[in-house]
């Protein structure tokens, strides 16, 4: 089920893993995954961790997720990406480079804690990315 969320960038770091082990308790439901990685090129972790809170035992909507901040190692982070965007000075017609970082889609990205809106007719974009966010996370489990 989370190969759908594994993009081809992802799967030589995930080469790395050496174990996995998922924690199940109760009041309040969660469900804790703790993954253990060999060193590698990509980050100084040696263990991840994602625990995901439900609102209920029933396990159908997700609170919150809190993951391990990963501590990328100088061009390896997966999650972001560099463009590059030329811009024009309007009074001197000079051109320059500007590198900015944006969000690349990755299976790392799971590990970044999240919370569930508290009004879900809010209309608000981020809101609703990171319901869709909890939502994909609540299909994997």
């Amino acid at each position: 089920m989370m190969m759908q969320y594994i993009r081809v960038k992802d799967r030589e770091l995930l080469k790395s893993i050496t174990n996995i082990v998922t924690k199940e308790t109760s009041d309040p439901k969660t469900i804790t995954v703790d993954i253990t990685f060999k060193p590698n090129d990509y980050f100084e972790n040696t263990n991840l961790s994602l625990m995901t809170r439900f609102k209920d035992d029933s396990a159908e909507e997700v609170v919150e997720t809190v993951g391990t901040v990963i501590n990328w190692k100088d061009g390896k982070d997966l999650t972001n990406k560099k463009i590059k965007k030329k811009q024009k000075n309007k009074k001197t017609g000079e051109t320059r480079t500007i590198v900015k970082s944006v969000p690349a889609e990755s299976w790392f990205n799971c590990f970044e804690s999240r919370k569930a809106p508290e009004d879900k007719d809010s209309g608000d974009e981020e809101d609703e990315e990171t319901e869709k966010l909890l939502d994909a996370i609540d299909e994997a489990m």
